[in-house]
């Protein structure tokens, strides 16, 4: 038996499980037992399912170190699990038996786990609305490890196994101060379709120690040091294997990778000697994957982004240049296209690349941008777009729905793309449900890595 599609998505949508389990001293005529309920917790995804439904992999993050339910899984591998889904009430049993994994046979398991617990399926119960009450999430706890994205179906991974695929930063191109294009080399042919993330492994860099609590770091003690982003490139020939990716990434305060690439630079050649050798940084790239690409059914589209969202758009872009070279299309032909994209100041709208992609795409093409911060000199800033092309108009001030609708009359007959921060996404769906936009023709890709 495995868990059907509906009682997988409880699992995957779970932010915890409860988990019981059995001490019996075998020695003791009594039968002295010691039974346990304990809970486990984690974001989103963080519990992963085979590819039959027939097993559940967990890692068991940083705790008190009592190693209770640990201790009778050694014991008694007999358990059993409870998910429940709080928006719905629903409520999955689960009973198995438990393996616990260590070390490297962890991380083949489950990368960068410490320690994981697999549980092979025995019996499943599910009961529809079985909580009375619903409960809202306000905030995921800050020492949850972000979930790592990986391809659809990869349950076993061994980062060190010849096999892996090594990307090797050559190239960084800065666009504004915290923003910069790293361009990477894989040791071997990738593909991907622009619009797609790729996640790569920085465990090599991972130089944390236990500790059980870090008010100033919370994320430190589970970080698994693996980053996801969208790939902001587009690969020479479409869907032909490339060993070359561009990721265009904001440097994020506190942040250890975006700071460790964001200083690579500087280690490379900055204050060197000449003639001082270069450091080389060089990473597994794990994966290339998602959904969030050009949709087919519809060539009028709206784009929307906030900030670095803008990335995906870039990619599909510059996607597009490509496939009017190869083809010979002619301006304007085949896709129309309006984007909106809202930025802080003038730089973090990357004028070099809306300059960059609004000669090579060569389509009829616009480009609305919303400078949501006005400096002193706020004409002098918005002439410096303007002058990059007619095809660029800037506003300042905050998108709403009026605004939107004043960019983009016709929204209603396009097919929407949407990506941002987390709270910039929940406006734009709120505006654009004020202005009658059928769900099903709005596209978004989270951008929270």
């Amino acid at each position: 038996m495995g868990l059907s599609d509906f009682e997988q998505g409880i699992v995957h949508r779970a932010d915890c499980l409860f988990i019981s389990s059995r001490y019996i001293d075998e020695s003791l005529a009594d039968q002295t037992s010691g039974m346990d309920c304990n809970h486990r917790g984690g974001n989103p995804g963080w519990i992963r399912v085979d590819d039959e439904g027939k097993s559940i992999v967990f890692p068991d993050y940083s705790g008190n170190r009592f190693f209770n339910t640990l201790g009778n899984i050694v014991a008694d591998p007999r358990i059993g699990l409870l998910f429940v889904d709080f928006d719905t009430g629903d409520c999955l049993h689960v009973t198995g038996t438990a393996q616990i994994f260590v070390g490297q046979d962890s991380q083949r398991l489950y990368p960068h786990s410490q320690r994981s617990v697999q549980v092979s399926l025995e019996a499943t119960i599910l009961n529809r609305r079985a909580v009375p009450f619903r409960l809202v999430t306000r905030e995921l706890s800050p020492y949850n490890p972000r979930t790592t994205a990986l391809a659809p179906g990869t349950m076993l991974h061994d980062p060190t196994a010849q096999s892996a695929n090594m990307a090797t930063l050559e190239h960084i191109t800065r666009h504004a101060p915290d923003v910069a294009s790293f361009r990477f080399r894989t040791q071997k042919g990738i593909t991907y379709t622009p619009g797609q993330y790729a996640v790569l492994d920085f465990g090599e860099f991972n130089t944390v120690g236990y500790r059980h609590m870090a008010a100033d770091a919370p994320l430190s003690l589970n970080d698994d040091y693996i980053r996801t982003w969208t790939i902001s490139s587009a690969p020479e020939k479409l869907g032909k294997k490339t060993e070359a990716f561009e990721l265009t990434i904001k440097h994020k305060a506190g942040g250890r990778i975006s700071t460790l690439l964001h200083e690579w630079d500087l280690l490379e050649g900055g204050g060197g000697g000449e003639g001082e050798e270069k450091r080389q940084l060089a990473v597994p790239l794990m994966s290339v994957g998602g959904e969030f690409v050009l949709p087919t059914e519809s060539k009028k589209l709206l784009f929307i982004s906030g900030g670095i969202g803008a990335t995906p758009f870039i990619a599909m872009l510059r996607g597009l240049g490509r496939q009017r070279e190869a083809e010979g299309q002619g301006k304007g032909e085949g896709y129309d296209i309006r984007w909106i994209t809202s930025a802080t100041v003038v730089e973090e709208a990357l004028p070099d690349i809306l300059k960059e992609v609004l000669e090579a795409a060569g389509l009829q093409l616009s480009v609305t941008v919303f400078l949501t911060r006005s400096p002193p000199d706020a004409a002098s800033s918005s002439s410096v777009l303007s002058k990059l092309s007619q095809e660029i108009t800037v506003e300042t001030g905050r998108l709403d729905a009026g605004r939107l609708h004043n960019a983009v009359s016709d929204v209603l007959t396009r097919q929407v793309l949407l990506c941002g921060p987390d709270p910039f996404m929940e406006a734009m769906r709120r505006y654009l449900s004020e202005l009658n936009v059928a769900p099903e023709n709005i596209h978004s890709e989270a951008f929270n890595f």
